[in-house]
C-alpha cells in the first residue's frame, strides 16, 4: 500500500540529513520551533529512500536561517496561513520563509537529493470548473431543469450557508453600480477571461453580501478602474494566472481581500474574527496522536458507529411496533414482551457479529501497513502532555497578540477535532 509522506531535509555545516515521516502533518511539527522540529526528527533516523507519495515538503538551512515548507493540505482560507505564520514567525526566530507551492513539492525533492524528476509527476490537477454556467449550476438552486422542465434541486442548499461555500465575485459597472454574484469557485473561463465572462456573471442570478466564514475566495471586478482584486486560497499563483488572462486590467490580491470588497460594496459585511480563523486550525496544532491510517479510521468509525447505533434503534422499534400492536389488541402482554426479548437479543447479537467481521476486514487490510508505520520517531513534535501543548500554545498566542485558546475554542472545526481525537 503507497503511503503518504514528508520529506525534511536538514542542512547544516554544509551537510544534507534527510528525513521522511509517514502521513506527517508539518505544519503541527513546524510550530514548536527548530529545536524541538529537529530533535522529533533525529529521534526517528534518516530515511532510506525517497518517499513515493509526498504529502508536504519541508527544508531547514541552519547555515543560512531558511525554512521553506509546503504541504499538499494547506490550510483552507488566506487569513488562517497569515494568522499560522505570525505563530511560525514567532517559533522560529531568526528565520526568513519561503512557501513550497504544492505542485513543486516533487521538484524541490528531486533538486535536494539529486534525483531525475519528471515534470508529469508534479502536475497539480486542478479540477475547477470550466465556464461559469458549470460553477454556477453547482452552486446556486434552480440552475438546471430536467427533461419535464422542472427545476433539478441538486443544490438545495441557500448560496453562502453552511453546508454551500463558495466565491463571491462583487462586480463594479462603469456606471458605479455594484451587483454580487456566486460560483461554487472562479471557473477557468473568468481565469482565463475567455468568452464574455462579465456578461455571463452579470446575466447570473443576484446574491446577497455573504459573511466571511461561507467565502472560499473573492473577486472584484472594477469596469471603471479596469482593476481586479482577487484574495483567497488561490493565493499569488492564481493572481499571476489572472494576470496573464487580463492583460489589459491590473490584477491585485490583498490581505484584508474581504473587508476591501466589502468597502467597495458600500456595506459592512460579517468579518470573521481571529478567534474564529484560529479555530479552524488550531485543533490540528494540539493533536498529540500520530497521523495514519488505522488512526483516521478509527475516529470516523466511532462517528460511524454512532450512526449505525441510532440507525438499528430505528430498525429495532420497526420490527418490535407488530408485536406491541398484537399485544394491544389480544391482550397477550406476557407472550409479547418474550418475543421483544427475543428480537432485542437477536438484534444486538448481529450487530456485534457485523462490527466484529467489518473490524477485522480493516485490520486485515491495514495490518501490516500499520506494522511498518510503528517508529522510533514520537507521534509528534513538542510536547506529548496535552495540558504543556495547552500551554505552550497558550503562550504564542498571547506572544503573537492573539486571542487566547479559551476564545478560540468555541470556534474548534468539529471535523478536525473528531480526526485528531480531541472530542474525546
Amino acid at each position: 500500500m503507497s503511503r503518504s509522506a514528508a520529506c525534511c531535509v536538514l542542512i547544516r555545516d554544509g551537510q544534507q540529513h534527510c528525513y521522511v515521516d509517514i502521513w506527517a502533518c508539518l505544519r503541527r511539527e513546524l510550530i514548536w520551533g527548530p529545536d524541538e522540529f529537529e530533535a522529533w526528527l533525529v529521534a526517528g533516523g534518516e530515511a532510506d529512500e525517497e518517499p513515493e507519495d509526498l504529502c508536504g515538503v519541508a527544508v531547514v538551512d541552519f547555515d543560512t536561517k531558511v525554512l521553506a515548507w509546503g504541504e499538499v493540505d494547506s490550510l483552507p482560507r488566506r487569513r488562517a496561513w497569515l494568522l499560522y505564520s505570525q505563530l511560525l514567525q514567532h517559533a522560529w526566530p531568526g528565520f526568513s520563509f519561503s512557501e513550497i507551492a504544492s505542485s513543486d513539492l516533487q521538484r524541490v525533492v528531486c533538486d535536494l537529493l539529486d534525483l531525475p524528476f519528471d515534470p508529469e509527476d508534479d502536475e497539480e490537477w486542478d479540477d475547477r470548473p470550466e465556464d461559469v454556467q458549470a460553477a454556477a449550476s453547482d452552486f446556486l438552486p434552480g440552475m438546471w431543469e430536467d427533461d419535464d422542465g422542472d427545476e433539478d434541486d441538486d443544490q438545495d442548499e441557500p448560496p453562502f450557508s453552511e453546508d454551500n461555500q463558495g466565491a463571491w465575485v462583487t462586480i463594479v459597472d462603469e456606471t458605479g453600480e455594484v451587483s454580487q454574484r456566486g460560483l461554487v469557485e472562479l471557473s477557468e473561463e473568468v481565469l482565463s477571461g475567455k468568452g464574455f465572462v462579465l456578461a455571463e456573471l452579470i446575466a447570473l442570478q443576484p446574491v446577497d453580501l455573504p459573511a466571511e466564514k461561507f467565502v472560499t475566495e473573492g473577486l472584484l471586478f472594477d469596469q471603471q478602474q479596469r482593476r481586479m482584486v482577487y484574495w483567497g486560497q488561490g493565493g499569488e499563483k492564481l493572481v499571476r494566472k489572472l494576470q496573464t488572462g487580463w492583460p489589459d486590467w491590473t490584477v491585485e490580491t490583498l490581505l484584508d481581500g474581504y473587508l476591501q470588497q466589502c468597502q467597495a460594496s458600500g456595506q459592512a459585511g460579517v468579518p470573521m474574527s481571529d478567534a474564529e480563523v484560529l479555530g479552524g486550525f488550531l485543533p490540528g496544532l494540539l493533536s498529540n496522536k500520530r497521523l495514519d491510517m488505522a488512526n483516521l479510521l478509527g475516529a470516523m468509525g466511532g462517528s460511524l458507529k454512532k450512526s449505525a447505533i441510532k440507525a438499528t434503534g430505528c430498525l429495532t422499534f420497526v420490527l418490535a411496533l407488530p408485536i406491541l400492536l398484537v399485544a394491544v389488541f389480544t391482550g397477550l402482554w406476557e407472550e409479547s414482551g418474550y418475543a421483544l426479548l427475543g428480537l432485542v437479543v437477536i438484534v444486538v447479537i448481529g450487530f456485534k457479529v457485523i462490527e466484529a467481521k467489518v473490524k477485522s476486514k480493516i485490520q486485515n487490510v491495514l495490518g501490516s501497513s500499520d506494522d511498518a508505520m510503528q517508529e522510533q520517531r514520537p507521534p509528534v513534535a513538542g510536547p506529548m502532555d496535552e495540558a504543556e501543548r495547552r500551554k505552550r500554545m497558550d503562550q504564542m498566542l498571547k506572544a503573537c497578540q492573539l486571542p487566547t485558546l479559551a476564545e478560540a475554542e468555541p470556534y474548534f472545526d468539529d471535523v478536525q477535532q473528531m480526526l485528531l481525537g480531541l472530542d474525546d
